[in-house]
């Protein structure tokens, strides 16, 4: 006996909920070839889709929905956040500008704004007079974003960015401490921002202040229940180098090889960094061989890895575990210990 509709997305609902997103993806584009225009499925799909790191496909399930949907809160909401999370700042920001318009009492379209201004600076090229109007258009959406929901944590974020392109690092330490104590609606920012703060923390040479925060991450990502596999391995993986270079406990060969399954997800979704996210695996797997025989190989292979960053780096702090500054740091300390031959 065939499932109805509203079954069928049920059980889709299911698998997802039970972490089993590729499982769902399928049953849902099955019902979405013989019911083309079943907006729950859409935008179910658009979540799957963005869960195991289709991006380019979330906002095309998200496009499908703002077609049928055009003036629907949440379809807006989606559509410009999945076009943010894919670099399609100037998009992202005529859909959230619009949602602005019609639910001017909804905090989250202004903060999408303020963080396309933020992510436009790298991604649309800007700089001098246009690079100071993103940013204070950016601070601009912020203000609004307290004053319509000042409790919130999330803006607080935006705020610890804005310092951070200032080089006020404190402030920013600040401002993401604020943004865990108002609350986040996403268990992996909480994570992310906490390795962020790690990050800061050493940079200042705050080490226990780093070793606190970094302590906490490590914590919350032991804790991780959300179905986001992909991004968990990525946040501890991150974490765990933090640990070895900043706690002296050496990544053991067991992690190492816990990582493989989020690598061989990387490569069969075609994830925009999996040539860089493996080549940073394998810098880190042969560490050990360039320390000790202080090879030119393991600089070499490191500057390539940072110039394939160099200019790519959104601001961004949520969600892109793979592509934000603190790896990038990260990495730079790893350099100038090889370059020094400590």
């Amino acid at each position: 006996m065939s499932l109805s509709i509203s079954q069928t997305i049920q059980k889709a609902n299911e698998l997802f909920d039970d972490r089993r997103p590729d499982e769902a993806r399928e049953v849902l584009e099955k019902l979405l070839d013989e019911e083309p225009g079943n907006l729950e499925a859409i935008l179910l799909l658009g979540e799957v889709y963005d869960t195991i790191g289709w991006l380019k496909e979330a906002v095309e399930q998200y496009e499908k929905a703002y077609e049928i949907m055009p003036d629907d809160r949440e379809v807006l909401y989606l559509l410009s956040e999945a076009c943010l999370m894919n670099y399609l700042t100037l998009r992202s920001r005529e859909i959230a500008g619009k949602g602005r318009e019609l639910f001017p009492d909804d905090f989250r379209f202004p903060m999408v704004i303020a963080d396309s201004y933020l992510w436009g600076l790298p991604v649309e090229g800007k700089e001098g007079k246009e690079a100071e109007e993103y940013i204070e258009g950016s601070g601009d959406a912020i203000d609004e974003c307290f004053r319509l929901n000042p409790s919130n944590g999330e803006p607080y974020v935006i705020k610890a960015e804005l310092a951070l392109l200032k080089n006020d690092k404190r402030s920013a330490l600040d401002f993401f401490e604020k943004a865990l104590e108002g609350g986040l609606e996403l268990y992996s920012d909480q994570v992310d921002i906490s390795l962020c703060q790690s990050i800061l923390a050493f940079d200042i040479g705050d080490m226990d202040m780093g070793r606190k925060y970094l302590e906490r991450c490590l914590r919350l990502v032991d804790g991780w229940e959300e179905p986001h596999f992909l991004k968990l391995m990525l946040f501890r993986e991150h974490a765990l180098m933090l640990r070895e270079h900043f706690l002296g406990k050496p990544i053991t060969p067991d992690e190492i090889t816990s990582f493989i399954p989020a690598y061989e997800q990387l490569a069969d979704r075609g994830f925009k960094m999996q040539k860089i996210s493996r080549e940073v695996r394998d810098f880190f797997i042969h560490l050990p061989e360039y320390r000790s025989r202080k090879q030119a190989e393991g600089i070499e292979k490191l500057k390539g890895i940072l110039d394939t960053f160099s200019g790519k780096l959104p601001l961004c702090i949520i969600f892109q575990s793979i592509k934000k500054p603190s790896l990038n740091f990260l990495l730079n300390t790893y350099l100038k210990e090889l370059e020094s031959g400590e």
